[in-house]
């Protein structure tokens, strides 16, 4: 479903109680690291002191309108979702006289967002008004920004400016033996061009992800550490080509460029162990929840021996 502020609404029926919110184990969990996966060397920490941000988006969310009818009168509902850390008791929604039909409205961040509704503190429910599920089974909202309206296009002259996000952390910010990565996110399709102005010289960005709402472009230069940088970005639009620095997004303004420290305080470098390994996890909980019914192809008995 694809949402604009404060006009989506929806109603809820049964479904199944989500996977990953709220766990209660029967056993202790045991997270189990081996190595056998590539790790990303060299990310710039999210707590780094460098932290300069732009952005030219008037906000990170809007108001969402949830309904929801029982078959019965319920003593309580509210929405869980990852919007509130899955917490049954964070937004409870407003009841009719009747106690059947449940409303509220609620901030909900821009792109997609899971979600459940929770009937009297314990029954899990999905809304069936909503087709779009994700992996865990849970309803999946789009909520769009004011500007998404207007379809995107590289060559209209005109940027979606609330799509528009640098920040001085990882993904956008990265740096990984001698080779600095700089990143932009961007509306898909918006763009014809971008490219990172660092120390004067200009450096061609290209798309390294897209998801349905958003698009990261990144450029690779390289870098010693040894001597601080500025840079800003150059969005090629049509016949238009727009800077986006610290001020965000403008044209035919004084630069206020990003500033990079020699050193980049900050920065983690991976052991070389690290980068040739995997690394996943061991749920132990899980299965000793799950009911022992087999019902993909190709699983084996719980009672076989291991391969």
């Amino acid at each position: 479903m694809i949402g604009h502020p404060a006009s989506a609404r929806s109603t809820f029926g049964r479904a199944v109680r989500p996977m990953w919110p709220r766990l209660r184990p029967a056993v202790p969990s045991v997270w189990i690291f081996l190595a056998v996966t590539v790790c990303s060397s060299g990310l710039i920490d999210r707590a780094s002191a460098l932290r300069q941000r732009a952005t030219s988006a008037p906000g990170a969310s809007a108001d969402h309108a949830f309904r929801f009818v029982t078959d019965a009168p319920a003593t309580s509902v509210s929405v869980a979702g990852a919007f509130n850390g899955w917490r049954i008791d964070a937004n409870p929604l407003t009841p009719s006289a009747d106690r059947r039909v449940w409303t509220g409205q609620l901030r909900v961040p821009y792109g997609r967002t899971a979600y459940k509704f929770v009937v009297d503190g314990r029954e899990w429910r999905t809304d069936p008004g909503i087709h779009e599920r994700d992996a865990d089974g849970n309803s999946v909202v789009l909520v769009l920004p004011p500007d998404y309206l207007r379809s995107a296009s590289p060559d209209d002259g005109v940027l979606t400016a609330s799509a528009l996000l640098h920040e001085q952390a990882y993904p956008t910010l990265n740096y990984d033996r001698g080779e600095l990565t700089l990143g932009l996110r961007t509306r898909p399709h918006d763009l014809r061009a971008v490219a990172v102005r660092l120390d004067g010289i200009r450096y061609a960005a290209s798309i390294f992800h897209v998801e349905p709402l958003y698009a990261r472009y990144e450029a690779h230069i390289p870098w010693d550490r040894a001597r601080a940088a500025s840079y800003f970005f150059e969005l090629k639009d049509g016949p238009r080509t727009f800077t986006f620095d610290q001020q965000g997004l403008h044209r035919g303004q004084a630069i206020r460029p990003f500033t990079l420290k020699a050193g980049i305080p900050g920065a983690m470098v991976t052991s070389q162990w690290v980068e040739q390994s995997v690394i996943y996890q061991i749920f132990p909980d899980r299965f000793a929840r799950a009911k022992g019914d087999s019902t993909g192809a190709g699983l084996a008995p719980w009672s076989a021996k291991p391969t």
